[in-house]
């Protein structure tokens, strides 16, 4: 059985927390690690965006500022999110693993189906996958910058809300 590790983190602020992200995805790559649960939070109010979001025609950048709201890009892709009073997650493990698919689809529903049954463990019972196409027009807009504004195919929902985003990053080896 090989081990994993799990990291539960002290509240960062946004540079910091992508930087370890980023770390462990580099040592992940170099087969330095096991597969690595890294739990972690904010220190203050922080948005995080998409490797590829352009966050400067997508997000009120002086709104935030004003606000005192962080702004960080997440190594991982996907929309902007305003992190504030809760729980993040990453996932690192090596490609190929045996506990996971080799498809992105795949490591999605497993990672989701493992999150929806830790919620129900902790008293979350309505939590469900969503089942439904990339778009729903009855869920919000997906060309919204807001991650939170429309929910995906296989993303974890609350009586038809969006509770937790998940995105992907995918290198050679992790």
């Amino acid at each position: 059985m090989q081990e994993w590790r799990v990291i539960e983190d002290e509240p960062k602020d946004g540079e910091s927390n992508m930087a370890i992200d980023r770390a462990i995805l580099a040592s992940c790559e170099l087969g330095l690690i096991p597969p690595t649960l890294r739990l972690y939070s904010w220190e203050k109010p922080t948005m995080t965006v998409g490797y590829a979001q352009d966050f400067l025609k997508e997000v009120d950048v002086n709104k935030c500022r004003n606000l005192g709201v962080q702004i960080v890009r997440r190594p991982t892709g996907g929309r902007a999110l305003l992190h504030n009073h809760e729980v993040t997650y990453s996932f690192t493990a090596p490609i190929p693993h045996p506990s996971f698919p080799s498809s992105l689809v795949g490591v999605h529903r497993t990672i989701a189906r493992a999150l929806v049954e830790g919620l129900k463990e902790i008293g979350v019972n309505d939590a469900t996958l969503a089942l439904r196409g990339k778009y729903d027009k009855d869920h919000g807009s997906f060309h919204s910058p807001s991650c939170l504004s429309s929910i995906n195919h296989l993303e974890i929902e609350v009586q038809g809300a969006k509770l937790v985003g998940s995105a992907q990053r995918r290198t050679k080896r992790a």
